[in-house]
């Protein structure tokens, strides 16, 4: 995922958007009607080509020097639509990244007020959407499951915990109650595949169905080729009871509420 493009793109045309992500909503009547096609236009793609060709290619429209307030403003609309009302947290935690972005822009131009406003965004949204995240991966049967979908995001939350202990008191009970909403507007989601179908069992039963995909690459002039499971293993899956899940819900947001206490 070419998450590399989509932070770049944040720190690059912040000086040319100004202020616009303050008061966007995800609601058609607000913004520009550019900005507008912009959201529209990725919600069509999301809905054709999924989450990770979508997080790519707005990566990719967003890194450039020369983008617009209405691409960007665009942008977030849609990532902020599809976290609001979705329960894929990939989402939300993609533009966390570029709201953390966009707060130590606004620092390095002596914009204090724009900066803590990023931050706080950037802080609530991460920890509830990995909240989010830890909790589907608890969900898989197989516990070897669910290292792919959290290999993104492992280096970041350092940088996220780093930034919460900057937030005023009142700032960090607001974090809380946002991670208590999430856990709670979101504990009726369905299971999330995409997680779990990086496991021992849902290699083993791709290789069983015939289902493994193998992708042909070059490193260093030796070819190699890769296997991996797709979406195709998902009927397969298999998660733990809605009671053990209850469980370790709350096991994770425990764990989460006492890494912030520390």
């Amino acid at each position: 995922m070419n998450w590399k493009a989509l932070l770049l793109g944040a720190c690059l045309v912040v000086t040319a958007t100004g202020n616009v992500f303050a008061n966007s909503t995800p609601a058609d009547n607000q913004g520009t009607p550019a900005s507008i096609a912009v959201t529209r236009e990725f919600m069509a793609l999301d809905a054709k080509s999924g989450t990770e060709a979508t997080l790519d290619a707005l990566g990719n429209r967003i890194s450039d020097a020369n983008t617009d307030a209405d691409t960007l403003s665009g942008a977030m609309r849609f990532l902020s639509e599809r976290d609001t009302t979705g329960t894929d947290p990939r989402y939300g935690l993609a533009m966390a990244m570029v709201e953390l972005k966009l707060a130590n822009t606004y620092a390095g131009m002596k914009k204090p007020e724009d900066s803590a406003r990023f931050l706080f965004q950037s802080v609530a949204r991460f920890l509830a959407d990995s909240l989010i995240l830890h909790q589907d991966k608890a969900r898989c049967a197989d516990k070897t499951a669910g290292q792919n979908a959290l290999y993104f995001w492992q280096s970041p939350m350092q940088t996220v915990l780093a930034g919460y202990k900057q937030l005023t008191p009142e700032q960090k009970k607001k974090v809380q109650l946002a991670i208590d909403l999430y856990d709670t507007k979101k504990s009726g989601r369905a299971p999330a595949p995409w997680v779990c179908r990086d496991g021992m069992d849902a290699v083993k039963i791709a290789q069983e169905k015939g289902l493994l995909t193998t992708t042909d690459t070059v490193v260093n002039g030796v070819k190699q080729t890769q296997s991996t499971t797709t979406a195709s293993v998902d009927p397969y899956l298999k998660y733990i009871s809605g009671d053990e899940w209850a469980k370790a819900r709350a096991d994770v947001k425990a764990s989460l509420l006492q890494a912030l206490a520390k």
